[in-house]
């Protein structure tokens, strides 16, 4: 007789051990205020699943940027402005991506410099992008005229 492998379901989250398991498993769920945001959250996945199906990966970050990053951010209902200028210790710096609460925010900031005031600035999030299957952990060994561009995107988004 044949041994047969069971297998496990895979889990709804990735857990990073920022909540316990049997609180995102067990009692998250439960909860009327998490249950009222299925209906909208599923919508949400099925458009983002349908942006990523539709995908082609390519090696060139703008390309990326247009076909997977820009319509999931849209999807996801983010308000975001590209390259806007930040100011850096190192400089003034153009991440791919400013996250805002909402457009008013986006709005009252366009044309301006940021600077580490952003979340009173109504910013949520700086984002920077990369091509499809790029070593996020590691720096290019190619030469370019800016060398921040090719430093580690760990360490680039970290700087920001």
């Amino acid at each position: 007789m044949a041994a047969t492998q069971l297998t496990l379901p895979a889990p709804a989250h990735r857990n990073q051990q920022l909540f316990s398991d049997y609180f995102l498993d067990t009692l998250l769920p439960q909860r009327p205020d998490w249950q009222a945001l299925v209906p909208a959250a599923a919508a949400t996945l099925q458009a983002v699943a349908a942006i990523l199906a539709a995908y082609t990966p390519s090696s060139n970050e703008a390309q990326t940027e247009d076909g997977l990053i820009k319509p999931v951010l849209a999807a996801l209902g983010h308000s975001f402005e590209v390259q806007a200028a930040l100011k850096t210790p190192d400089g003034t710096k153009k991440p791919d991506y400013i996250c805002y609460r909402d457009m008013a925010a986006l709005n009252a900031n366009k044309g301006r410099t940021l600077d580490d005031h952003l979340p009173e600035q109504g910013a949520i999030a700086v984002g920077d992008a990369k091509y499809w299957e790029r070593p996020l952990d590691s720096a290019l060994k190619s030469k370019s005229a800016d060398a921040f561009s090719n430093k580690n995107p760990a360490f680039q988004i970290a700087f920001y």
